[in-house]
């Protein structure tokens, strides 16, 4: 331990003595009578004129290039729609302060001076990385998408966006909010020609924003900032297709920016699985609840985009609505949908953003799967299943944010956030169970639901701003109510012994569910400056939520011809209550390199169920947790830091988790809730370390993470894995649990319990640079992940005693891009991926696996001759240590031929051809503590499509309103004072 502390301290010397050797450049960017903001600042070598430095202008159009050593260099700043300023500039040792740098309005003027080298592709702004796109060559017709996928450290796979190894979860366009949080919809609809930088950080809560305090509620955000010629005008796409099969796509995005005003239109209409819209949409008829099967999946497949699938309710709500929903996130899917966006600034003091968003979409789902208990019998047990649904799910959602200005001391932010969502489906189950090899029984499921959901919340947020710098205060107020309505039909046909014919049995079920919720908060916040550096938080916060949740379901009796039993063990009327009261302080301490944070606070927290169906249980649980947070961050120099993150928070069952009420949507896997289920408390540890090197276009991230729970919310699962005790003609007994549920041979039952030894460890490294001889880019990434998830199982072997059975999952990746950066007429991007998996079980040894993926693509655009054009993609996929009945490998090959015509080339005919070679497939492995399972589902086929396409370019003055930079840790330039 001593040789590690010695080792860096002397590591941790050595960068301060190389920092004390070099010198800083600054200065203050204007024109036309205004800072330019985000404006490019790049340190050039005298004697060849490449790229040594970099930097980019903030809110005030100030710069500061750190880091420099001793030499002559030029300085040169750009500002699309100014000339490039260059001036020389000679460091020897002492600090340079450039004063106020004046650019001239017109085109850029070279005559001063020949530069030759390339544009920095990555610029490091303290929290923020920040990309510059021209060093990102794409075709024209490329959207925010394609461009993001050539950018070190981002990755788009089934339309989720990571960055830095962890999701996207809000794109804003020049800092603020475009159709809500959904980033599919900004980056879809985009096109990448009007991108001039992305910014890559951890955006905070308004609250934090203006304080300076983080309340550990960062989201990973990406700012689009546009080009100042694209800030006034119209854009857009307008594209419509018909192919072979029925196949259709109609689609189109309009943009109309004047100054402040920005409205946005976009639509779409289609049959080939292509869906602008994320998991947000289905948020009001899908469950947070964790009572389902799931488990680690991996494999892969084509198809095409993917639509959203489940999301985190609102507020608790009540029953599990998952067993009331037929998957509508696989297979093929038709989809209807449009959308508004709405940016405008109500005279001096009002800021208004608001969007509407509907969608409608009709999914075919068909599905085959193999699932693999180690320990049923001695030779093991498969259940072997067929699967078709058919679903329709309709959604309307609509935000708001209106922030007023009062004054330069005083202002308000609401934020009310309304969706409305509607689905209908059918769906058919065949399941056969089989003893080792042997055929044993069937079981076929039939299902149909309606359900609806409605969710609403808002928030209003009060700031005020004190004459003495740093003193604030802020006063947050949230409200929130949510609805879950609806029916569903099932029925169930068993039959015993396949071979032989045996017992036969059927049971019809009808179940209607009402859960509503509300939830109402409160957070007062005061800070304090105690130094030039430091300053004091006073926090203290209030929650209030309840939920009912009723679920009744009734059994058909054919005696009767009627639906006239009431079914205790699938029916419940449940109520929680959660109060919280929270207070506690904070401290930071802040100058220009070195950062650190720290907050504690006392939490209170009340949760009160009351059961009043099958059975009256009435529990109230008080816990009393110490909620702490720490940041640290240092800068050494501009172009490189370390951030280390801890944070603590607590984790109460959901309504769904508490009742008892058996979901047997699937009569395989049963699944309750726990009443005397308790909560968690999450300790998570994140270290990441960015550094950019501008004059090597390069850039390196790390980042390394772990946490650990106390009281683990895991899983028990009940298997009825009973050998065949009375022969092949007649029934077996089922087993009865403590509490009462039946199962038959071959049935489970899940239950969440609380347990210890929960923990996890992740990391992720990116290194990109650009390879001159191809004029391309190169990003290497690697990345591994272990976890052990605490499990108890309990079986005929065991004696229907629980025994301990964790599982333990380590993940190691690496991938490949190779992207070009030649010009938009040839763009090509080169690609692969590979993962290796390994899944250990505690008790269930035989259930161990391993299976690795590799997943790799080429895609080339090329505008050939005089508008010819031609696309291909090639994506080739392996999944190996499947079942053996599985192809492992696919090749997915689409292309295209077009021709652009008319003035600037705007318009296009384009024949294209989707999987090409037949091969398209999807595949996917689940790891249960209970099982192995293999999936195949439906997927698009080939077709052949002929479109044409139009774009939309209308542009005036090239000057356009500059948008606000994203500061680090997107906290605004003012209202903090620190």
């Amino acid at each position: 331990m001593k040789k590690t502390s010695l080792l860096f301290l002397f590591f941790f010397t050595l960068s301060f003595l190389g920092h004390s050797q070099t010198t800083s450049i600054k200065g203050q960017a204007v024109g036309g009578g205004s800072p330019l903001i985000a404006a490019t600042v790049a340190l050039l070598n005298a004697q060849d004129s490449s790229v040594y430095k970099g930097a980019s202008t903030d809110m005030e159009g100030r710069f500061e290039v750190a880091g420099v050593r001793n030499g002559r260099f030029i300085l040169k700043v750009s500002y699309l729609g100014f000339r490039d300023l260059f001036r020389p500039v000679t460091a020897t040792g002492a600090p340079i302060d450039l004063g106020t740098l004046t650019l001239n309005q017109g085109a850029t003027n070279l005559r001063e001076v020949e530069v030759v080298g390339r544009a920095a592709t990555v610029i490091q702004k303290q929290d923020t990385a920040e990309m510059n796109s021209a060093a990102f060559k794409v075709n024209k017709d490329a959207n925010a998408e394609n461009l993001l996928q050539k950018m070190p450290g981002i990755t788009i796979q089934n339309g989720q966006v990571q960055a830095q190894g962890e999701r996207v979860q809000r794109v804003l366009v020049d800092g603020k909010e475009f159709f809500g949080e959904d980033p599919s919809a900004v980056l879809k609809n985009l096109p990448a020609e009007v991108i001039s930088k992305i910014q890559v950080f951890d955006r905070q809560s308004d609250q934090s924003q203006f304080t300076g305090f983080s309340d550990g509620n960062e989201q990973k955000t990406i700012n689009i900032v546009t080009k100042p010629e694209f800030r006034t005008g119209r854009f857009g796409r307008i594209s419509a297709g018909a192919g072979s099969d029925g196949r259709y796509r109609i689609s189109g995005n309009i943009n109309q920016f004047e100054g402040d005003r920005r409205i946005s239109i976009v639509g779409l209409s289609n049959n080939v699985n292509e869906q602008n819209f994320s998991s947000e949409d289905l948020v009001g008829v899908a469950s947070a609840s964790s009572r389902g099967g799931g488990g680690n999946r991996g494999g892969g497949g084509g198809g095409g985009p993917r639509g959203g699938g489940g999301g985190p309710g609102g507020w608790g709500g009540g029953n599990n609505t998952g067993d009331f929903l037929v998957n509508s996130s696989n297979g093929i899917a038709a989809t209807n949908a449009i959308g508004i966006n709405y940016l405008d600034k109500w005279g001096k003091k009002v800021d208004v953003q608001g969007s509407y968003f509907f969608n409608h979409t009709n999914n075919d789902y068909n599905y085959s799967s193999n699932r693999f208990y180690s320990r049923a019998s001695e030779n093991g047990r498969t259940v072997r299943e067929l699967g078709a649904s058919d679903a329709q799910n309709q959604n309307h959602r609509f935000n708001l944010r209106l922030t007023y200005n009062i004054d330069s001391a005083n202002s308000i932010i609401i934020r009310p956030r309304l969706s409305f969502q509607k689905n209908e489906g059918t769906s058919f189950t065949e399941s056969r169970l089989l003893a080792g090899t042997t055929l044993s029984d069937n079981l076929d499921n039939t299902f149909a639901s309606d359900l609806t959901g409605l969710n609403f919340n808002n928030n209003i947020l009060y700031r005020h701003s004190f004459a003495k710098r740093g003193r604030t205060i802020s006063l947050d107020v949230n409200t929130g109510y949510n609805q879950n309505k609806g029916n569903s039909r099932s029925s169930f046909s068993f039959l015993r012994d396949l071979v032989n014919e045996g017992d036969d049995s059927l049971a019809m079920f009808n179940s209607n569910l009402d859960n509503n919720g509300y939830t109402l908060g409160a957070n007062v916040n005061y800070t304090e400056p105690l130094t030039k550096n430091t300053q004091l938080q006073l926090t203290y916060g209030t929650n209030h939520s309840n939920s009912d949740g009723d679920k009744s379901t009734i059994q058909y009796r054919p005696e009767f011809d009627a639906y006239d039993s009431l079914v205790a063990n699938q029916s419940s009327s449940v109520e929680n209550r959660t109060l919280t009261q929270e207070f506690g302080g904070g401290w930071r301490y802040n100058t220009k390199d070195f950062q650190v944070m720290l907050n504690a606070r006392y939490q209170w927290l009340q949760l009160t169920t009351d059961q009043l169906y099958p059975t009256i249980v009435d529990t109230t649980r008080t816990y009393h947790n110490v909620v702490p947070f720490a940041m640290l961050r240092y800068n050494f120099n501009a172009d490189r830091n370390v951030r280390v993150f801890y944070n603590g928070r607590s984790q109460t069952p959901s309504v769904e988790q508490l009742q008892s009420a058996i979901d047997n949507s699937n009569p395989n896997l049963l699944s309750q809730g726990n009443p005397t289920l308790g909560q968690s408390f999450n300790h998570n540890l994140n270290i990441r370390y960015s550094a950019a090197n501008p004059g090597k276009s390069s850039s390196f991230f790390a980042v390394l993470g772990g946490s650990a729970a106390q009281d683990y919310i895991g899983r028990l699962t009940i298997m009825n894995s009973s050998p065949d005790l009375n022969g092949p003609n007649e029934a077996d007994p089922p087993y009865i649990t403590p509490d009462s549920v039946s199962l038959l041979r071959g049935q489970q039952l899940s239950r969440p319990v609380n347990l210890g030894g929960q923990h996890s460890f992740r990391s992720f490294l990116n290194y990109g640079l650009p390879i001159g001889f191809i004029k391309s880019n190169l990003n290497l990434n690697v990345n591994a992940t272990y976890s052990k998830n605490p499990a108890l199982y309990s079986d005929f072997q065991t004696g229907f005693q629980s025994v301990s059975n964790a599982t333990k999952n380590v993940n190691l990746g690496a991938g490949v891009v190779i992207s070009s950066n030649i010009s938009e007429n040839f763009d090509f991007l080169v690609s692969t991926n590979a993962s290796y998996n390994k899944v250990k079980y505690e008790y269930l040894v035989a259930q161990n696996n391993t299976y690795h993926n590799q997943s790799s693509m080429l895609r080339l655009n090329w505008v050939a001759w005089k508008g010819l054009t031609f696309t291909s993609e090639l994506n080739h996929q392996y999944n190996g240590g499947l079942s053996s009945n599985i192809d492992p490998t696919f090749m997915l090959l689409n292309g295209s031929v077009g021709y652009k015509f008319m003035k600037d080339r705007q318009a296009e005919i384009r024949l294209s051809a989707f999987d090409i070679l037949g091969e398209n497939k999807s595949i996917q492995r689940v790891n249960n503590s209970a099982y192995t399972e293999d999936i195949q589902t439906t997927v698009l086929q080939r077709y052949f499509m002929l479109s044409f396409n139009y774009n939309l370019r209308q542009f005036g003055s090239a000057r356009g309103n500059t948008p606000p930079a994203m500061p680090s840790s997107g906290y605004p330039g003012g209202g903090r004072g620190f």
